[in-house]
């Protein structure tokens, strides 16, 4: 999925990203923390969705 770049400058899409990057630094903050392997690939696993999620506000890559 890609979005046009009338769609990153929307005021929503700037807020939402807003939220995925304060959600994923507060996620990352929690992974420094001692935890087991379940709960470490849990955490690692929503910091990669919000990654994906904020890689959305990228230019698409265009593949000739």
């Amino acid at each position: 999925m890609d979005l046009t770049a009338g769609e990153r400058q929307s005021p929503l899409w700037r807020r939402l990203l807003e939220n995925f990057e304060h959600q994923r630094d507060i996620l990352r903050a929690k992974n420094d923390g001692p935890h087991d392997a379940a709960t470490t690939a849990d955490i690692r696993g929503r910091i990669a969705v919000y990654k994906a999620l904020i890689a959305l506000d990228n230019d698409p890559i265009k593949v000739s």
